[in-house]
């Protein structure tokens, strides 16, 4: 492949031509390999704000025109590829395949789920899922985070999950099961929690609209009861919150001339997790999660670090002050109202319960 200081995307039209035992020669995926998805860790910052602008959601009626988005020194894996096939053609608007017909057709196209794998060849497993989940996640902050098909990633990762079938796995210490544990998928929303350079959301249309539909997404799995990887997806609901409500600046000072722009930007990401999730947000903050955290916490907002009802309590009242701030924008207003009533719908629908913490 020529040099190149980008990354290369491939679709659906990839002229790769591979045979079925190229495709699940499980003894090509090496953990230690210079080519091991799981270890490249390529900055995805200058890449994907400059040279990967999403399409808008208007012109996405007939197809999402998702990539695989690997390094431009590698060609995706025949995992990847194989994995993107699949989810390509599902997640396509015009597509009328089943989530659970989807979920069948992938989990017996892999190579960990054939009878003919040695054990040995088993040890390769945690390489393999790092790569499916990770493209899993980098396809996901290309879908729109309000487009139809990203309730229907979600809907294939839970039949997913509710595959009939058991097979153990041993990643760590603790033998985990596929699918009904999701190995690996943690590692998959963690990496990706870390990669897109949240730096440059207010500067960057791009990257605003992968970090609000990585955002959507996650949310969206915590609110369907996907609970693996629950750390990162509570750390990433706390930063978003805490980013668009927590660092009000002083109404006399110069800052405060930009912050009507700022919460344009990071409320309508923040808003996300309460609409979608509010729920679980409200019930991880009745049980104080916390779960190691540090930092996370606004200039404004004097209470605990982590989740608390005090802290669900400002976040309310700042919603509400947005929603009637008069430097922001008629959308962002409503945005704000619309989170607020969700919060005081979820405080409603929940009296004891709280969110198993897994």
């Amino acid at each position: 492949m020529a040099d190149s200081p980008l990354p290369v995307v491939y679709d659906g039209g990839s002229d790769l031509s591979l045979s079925e035992q190229d495709i699940f020669d499980i003894d090509t995926f090496d953990v230690d390999s210079q080519d091991s998805r799981s270890d490249y860790d390529y900055n995805t910052s200058g890449w994907f704000n400059e040279h990967y602008p999403l399409s808008p959601l208007e012109s996405m009626k007939n197809s999402l025109g998702l990539g695989i988005e690997c390094h431009p020194d590698l060609e995706p894996s025949d995992i990847e590829q194989f994995t993107f096939d699949i989810l390509n053609e599902y997640l396509s608007p015009s597509s009328s395949t089943s989530p659970m017909d989807a979920a069948w057709q992938f989990n017996n196209g892999l190579p960990f789920n054939s009878p003919d794998v040695e054990s040995e060849e088993m040890e390769s497993i945690d390489c393999l899922l790092g790569e499916i989940w990770d493209l899993v996640f980098r396809l996901a902050q290309q879908i729109p985070h309000n487009h139809p098909s990203q309730e229907r990633f979600v809907q294939f990762i839970l039949a997913l999950r509710d595959l009939p079938v058991d097979i153990k796995v041993s990643i760590g210490k603790d033998p985990d099961h596929l699918w009904h544990d999701l190995p690996m998928l943690d590692f998959g929303m963690e990496m990706w929690l870390h990669r897109i350079p949240t730096d440059h959301i207010f500067t960057d249309d791009n990257t605003r609209q992968r970090w609000q539909n990585y955002n959507s997404f996650v949310a969206r799995l915590v609110r369907d009861g996907v609970y693996v990887g629950l750390h990162s997806a509570a750390l990433c609901c706390i930063s978003v919150l805490c980013s668009a409500l927590e660092d009000e600046p002083d109404p006399r000072s110069k800052a405060y001339k930009a912050y009507g722009p700022e919460l344009d930007v990071f409320l309508p990401i923040a808003a996300e997790w309460i609409l979608l999730a509010g729920k679980k947000v409200y019930s991880l903050s009745k049980a104080n999660y916390s779960a190691g955290f540090y930092g996370n916490r606004g200039k404004n907002f004097k209470g605990p670090v982590g989740f608390s009802v005090e802290r669900w309590n400002f976040w309310k009242g700042r919603f509400e002050a947005v929603s009637n701030h008069h430097k922001v924008k008629d959308e962002t207003r409503l945005l704000a109202t619309q989170a607020l009533e969700a919060m005081h719908t979820a405080e409603e629908s929940i009296a004891s319960d709280v969110l198993p913490i897994l």
